[in-house]
C-alpha cells in the first residue's frame, strides 16, 4: 500500500556543496553530516517517488505550482559550477493527481510545463532549493522519480491542506513517497548574514526547531506573524506543507542539526 514513508528538513545553502564550498562546508559540518544521514535513510526506504516542496522557483501568491515537464533538470552555473547537473524523471501521474484533489478541495494550483512557464515569463529549471537536498539524496540513492512542488503565499492552513492532498495522492496511486521539505530557517542570526542581525532571527529559530521537537503542528502553525517577518525565515512554508502530507499519521520527530554559521539559520529535521 502506497503512503508517505518519511518527511525531511533539508536546507538548501549551496555553499554545503563540497565542489562550490571548497573547503567552507566545513563550518557547517553539523548539516551536512545530517544530510547525509537524511539520504542514507532516504535510501534505506527506497520510495519510488520523492516529493520536493521548495520556496524557491516560480512561487505565486495565491496559488501552489506544481512542474509539468516530463523531465526536470538543472545545473549549479549561477554559483560557478555548470557541470553540476541533476536531471530527473517527473512522476506525471502523481502530479496530475495532485492537481485534481487541488483543485476539488479548492485549494488553488497551477501545473506548470514550459508553454505556461513562458507566458508567465518565469523557468521551469530546477534551482538550489532543489538541487542542493537532491545532490545530497542522489550521493546515496537514484530509483526514484520526482515531483517538484513550489510554496505559496495562500494562508498556513490552505498549504497543510494541500500537503494532506499529496498524501492522498501517493495513497490513492499506491506510490511510496517521501517528502523533502527544502528550506533555510532566519536569514538575521548575525550582522554578516545576509540581512544583518535582528533579535527575531534567533528566536524564530527556537520556536521552530522546538515545535518540530516536540511535533506541534498547531504551534507552527500560530506562530506571531510579526515574528515570522522580522526573523526572515525562508522554509517555514515548507514545513508546513511537509508536515500536512503526514496527516492522519502518528508524528514522531528527531532534529538532526541546528546550526546558524553563515548568519542563516540551517535546520535538518
Amino acid at each position: 500500500m502506497g503512503m508517505v514513508r518519511g518527511l525531511y528538513l533539508m536546507p538548501h545553502p549551496p555553499i554545503i556543496m563540497p565542489d562550490i564550498g571548497r573547503g567552507e562546508e566545513k563550518k557547517a559540518g553539523a548539516t551536512v553530516r545530517a544530510l547525509e544521514s537524511c539520504s542514507k535513510e532516504i535510501g534505506e526506504k527506497a520510495p519510488q517517488t520523492i516529493v520536493l516542496i521548495t520556496p524557491h522557483g516560480p512561487v505565486f501568491k495565491d496559488a501552489v505550482v506544481v512542474m509539468m515537464n516530463s523531465s526536470l533538470k538543472g545545473h549549479m552555473g549561477r554559483f560557478g559550477r555548470p557541470d553540476i547537473r541533476l536531471d530527473f524523471e517527473n512522476d506525471i501521474e502523481l502530479s496530475r493527481k495532485i492537481l485534481e484533489l487541488g483543485q476539488k478541495r479548492d485549494i488553488p494550483c497551477l501545473g506548470m510545463d514550459s508553454r505556461v512557464a513562458k507566458s508567465y515569463g518565469v523557468s521551469t529549471s530546477l534551482d538550489w532549493g532543489a538541487l542542493v537536498p537532491l545532490y545530497f539524496v542522489t550521493s546515496q540513492y537514484r530509483g526514484f522519480r520526482l515531483v517538484h512542488i513550489t510554496i505559496s503565499f495562500l494562508e498556513f492552513e490552505k498549504l497543510y491542506k494541500f500537503g494532506t492532498i499529496i498524501g492522498e495522492a501517493a495513497k490513492s496511486l499506491q506510490r511510496d513517497v517521501v517528502v523533502i521539505a527544502s528550506g533555510d530557517l532566519s536569514h538575521r542570526l548575525s550582522e554578516d548574514g545576509p540581512y544583518g542581525f535582528n533579535p527575531a532571527g534567533p528566536k524564530l529559530d527556537r520556536a521552530i526547531i522546538e515545535y518540530i521537537k516536540r511535533g506541534d503542528v498547531e504551534g507552527l502553525m500560530n506562530l506571531d506573524t510579526k515574528l515570522i517577518e522580522e526573523g526572515g525565515e525562508c522554509g517555514l512554508r515548507s514545513i508546513i506543507m511537509g508536515l500536512g502530507t503526514l496527516d492522519g499519521q502518528e508524528l514522531m520527530s528527531d532534529v538532526l542539526s541546528y546550526e546558524g554559521p553563515f548568519g542563516v539559520g540551517y535546520g535538518v529535521a
